[in-house]
């Protein structure tokens, strides 16, 4: 996942409150990927 896709899968993740594994499959990623990049943001 390239940068901008994951700032935008978080984006998404958090402004819409869906589960992860519902991000993963819009975005076409694991749900682990998807919990990465959305951990990423609270450092």
């Amino acid at each position: 996942m390239e940068l901008f896709d994951a700032v935008i899968a978080t984006l998404f993740y958090y402004r819409h409150n869906c589960s992860q594994e519902v991000t993963g499959v819009v975005f076409g990623v694991s749900q682990s990927t998807t919990i990465r990049r959305a951990s990423c943001r609270d450092r």
